[in-house]
């Protein structure tokens, strides 16, 4: 995919490109990983917003041009979190965790950070790992951790594809509301 070697980890981060999206934060985490550790990485930005020329002059500043893309607005983004090695979440407070979900259905290993509604959804270490927003050196530990581990890597994309199955399946979703609606308005 986008001409990436297939022995290169791909991250993938599926938002709105917006301050609280926590995309500042996740490109200083690549830079981490790729002078820190010396890995290499290729990160998959999929969404559009008024911070993209900002995001795109810290790439350049930061010379991860080789190591970023931008991939614009998709409609539908499940192929690409389908086919990356890791989804990052790295917003600041996320309502609800729409990506969260939709990544763990098609069995990519999610990391989020804690804030909002995600930890509703991931229960750390079993279907995906939680960090605290805006430390790049955890979120460098866990992206390392995940890339590394394969027995975690295979934990979670378990988990997480049975925690999907048992709470936010559409049928179930709509068996869950009809039951209310029939409660209250029958009563």
């Amino acid at each position: 995919m986008f001409g990436i070697e297939k022995d290169i980890p791909v991250i993938a981060c599926v938002g709105r490109l917006i301050d609280w999206k926590g995309h500042n934060y996740l490109l200083d985490t690549i830079d981490l990983l790729k002078r820190k550790n010396n890995l290499h990485i290729k990160l998959l930005i999929v969404g559009e917003g008024p911070n993209k020329d900002e995001l795109t002059d810290k790439v350049f500043n930061l010379g991860l041009t080789n190591d970023v893309l931008f991939v614009g607005y998709l409609k539908d983004a499940m192929d690409i979190m389908a086919s990356s090695d890791i989804v990052v979440v790295p917003s600041k407070n996320e309502p609800f965790g729409r990506v969260v979900i939709e990544a763990m259905s098609v069995g990519a290993p999610v990391i989020a950070t804690e804030g909002g509604g995600i930890p509703e959804i991931i229960q750390d270490g079993t279907n995906g790992l939680l960090v605290h927003y805006g430390d790049v050196e955890e979120l460098s530990k866990s992206i390392k951790r995940v890339i590394e581990d394969e027995k975690l890597r295979d934990k979670i994309i378990y988990e997480a594809k049975r925690c999907v199955n048992k709470y936010y399946i559409q049928e179930k979703y709509n068996e869950e509301l009809s039951s209310i609606f029939q409660k209250y308005l029958i009563s």
